[in-house]
């Protein structure tokens, strides 16, 4: 920020820059009332509004800014940072991409677009802008950081293990570094001394970095079975996780509400009132043939999802919200979702069908004659509005001890929404499958689904055999690709879920039953899963 106009401003500067932000204050003030529009005075003004909390007024100074200097870097970087603050992640990025093409070499705007575009989940996009950074400057240890993870999150360990050397060369306490060491010693089959690095590791004040650190030590303690600390880990993961979400509670009980709707609309009264008559269920054929795969998170769907799609007769769309736009569409029809559903016509299910695939054309080159398997577990609770629109449609049930489930759920970092949102406690993930489950059964009682449930243990168990059957369900043919899945996954590229490094190596038995090891801690966990033991036919293993 530089004064172009005058010793008054500069004044109002230096004392902003030495701390003194009242007499800041006082001198810019007297200064805008002689020069109302000077961009850098309005600068001044917008980083005092920040200091004092007021985001909005900040933005508001630095738009009008922007209206009289709108080729000048630094007032795009500084809308940016106040944008991230506001949590407005967009157009923070949008502010930093234009700082950027005003000037290229702007190593803060491209360090900053890069930790945005790594909170968005865009990994592949967050490393490239590191990249340009320690282009720039390459002792930047933050960004050499920001690539550890990167490169270990999109499964490139040789680049991740080069620049963690080179960050902890730089930094030998990074604890990004330091993490990413950690889980490469993990995966590489040496726990203990990823366990030694890591617990030595001096955990950060930022949520974020403190996350990834007990989340890794929680997987490490549980790979060398130190149970007891493991669950300390993953709930302090949890807690730094939640911290990050100022609506985790708001957005918890939204979503039980969004279930609570559901379960109480969806009765055999008000399905056979359905406009159409009889069940509603209103005859179509499907092009392409469509299969919803769901079940809970942490179920084997990603399995599933990589066996499926290496089948040359099948297409899986992995976790896009095909069906959250219709859900979308009909929560603005009147009287709002689910209760629409109930007055659909012909002309308005076909309508809502043509909106579907026209969505999942965005995502997969739809082919003549293979399935279209829409991957998104927890479309589960929109069954019933499945059964409306997509009548013919095929359910593929992914199934896996509940116990183990949930504790699965509370052992990942999940990126938060709504549906997310219950699972920073083992209490809430258990409360959510009961309640997922028990929807999940009411809608078998009231629609014909086609249904083939599939567990993740008899999958680990005998594949062929499993696969074999899952195939026949669908109608088609055994093909040798499907054993090669890892193969294809690691050809399809980065997977978008916590179980990327499983389903990219062959099948391995260890996480069945895991629940186990932690039984003396689960308390009432166990006890509100138990009816769903029976229910799926998996053993009560009560002592």
């Amino acid at each position: 920020m530089k004064d172009k106009n005058g010793s008054a401003l500069e004044q109002a500067i230096a004392m902003y820059e030495d701390g003194n932000h009242q007499a800041a204050r006082t001198l810019v003030d007297t200064f805008l009332r002689q020069q109302p529009l000077n961009p850098q005075g309005l600068q001044l003004k917008a980083r005092l509004a920040a200091g004092e909390g007021d985001l909005a007024g900040a933005a508001a100074f630095l738009a009008q800014a922007l209206v009289e200097a709108p080729d000048d870097p630094l007032l795009h970087y500084d809308l940016g940072v106040v944008q991230r603050q506001r949590g407005d992640l967009a157009t923070a990025a949008d502010c930093y991409r234009k700082a950027l093409a005003l000037q290229p070499a702007f190593v803060a705007a491209c360090y900053n677009l890069a930790n945005i575009l790594n909170e968005q989940g865009d990994t592949a996009a967050a490393a490239e802008h590191y990249e340009s950074v320690v282009t720039l400057d390459p002792r930047h240890v933050r960004a050499l950081g920001g690539l550890c993870h990167c490169y270990e999150a999109l499964n490139q360990p040789d680049k991740a293990r080069a620049t963690v050397e080179q960050t902890l060369h730089l930094d030998p306490g990074n604890p990004i570094a330091r993490r990413v060491a950690a889980t490469l010693l993990r995966i590489d089959k040496n726990p203990e001394e990823g366990y030694r690095i890591l617990s030595q590791t001096t955990v950060p004040d930022d949520h974020r970095l403190a996350m990834g650190i007990h989340f890794e030590l929680g997987k490490l303690c549980d790979t060398t079975q130190r149970y007891e600390e493991a669950l300390f880990h993953f709930h302090e993961g949890n807690r730094h996780l939640r911290a990050l979400a100022p609506t985790a509670e708001a957005d918890r009980l939204a979503w039980l509400h969004t279930m609570d709707k559901l379960k109480q609309r969806f009765t055999r009264e008000w399905v056979d009132s359905w406009h159409e008559g009889g069940s509603g269920l209103v005859p179509a054929l499907c092009d392409p043939p469509l299969v919803f795969l769901v079940g809970f998170p942490r179920s084997g769907t990603t399995l599933l999802d990589q066996i499926l799609d290496s089948h040359p007769q099948i297409q899986v769309i992995e976790e896009k919200p095909l069906l959250a736009g219709l859900v979308q569409q009909l929560s603005t029809m009147d009287p709002g979702y689910p209760d629409a559903i109930a007055t659909l016509s012909t002309q308005d299910i076909e309508d809502l069908r043509g909106h579907y695939f026209a969505q999942a054309r965005q995502y997969v080159e739809l082919r003549d004659g293979a399935w279209l398997v829409d991957k998104m577990p927890l479309n589960i609770i929109h069954a019933g509005l499945c059964a409306r629109v997509f009548p013919e449609a095929k359910y593929l049930l992914a199934l896996r001890h509940p116990c183990d489930t949930c504790l699965s759920c509370f052992m990942q970092p999940f990126a938060h929404n709504e549906a997310m949102a219950s699972f920073y406690t083992l209490d809430d993930s258990a409360a959510l499958y009961d309640l997922t489950m028990g929807l999940w059964r009411q809608y078998t009682m009231l629609f014909p689904f086609q249904v083939h449930a599939i567990k993740y243990e008899d999958l680990v168990e005998d594949f062929t055999a499993q696969v074999g059957r899952l195939l026949e369900f669908l109608d088609i043919p055994w093909d040798d690709s499907v054993a090669d899945y890892a193969r294809h996954a690691t050809r399809r590229g980065h997977i978008n879920t916590p179980s990327y490094n499983q389903v990219t190596q062959p099948i391995y038995r260890s996480a069945r039953y895991r629940w186990l090891r932690y039984r003396p801690w689960l308390g009432t966990v166990e006890d509100r899963l138990r009816p769903w033991l029976a229910f799926f036919s998996y053993q009560d293993d009560r002592e």
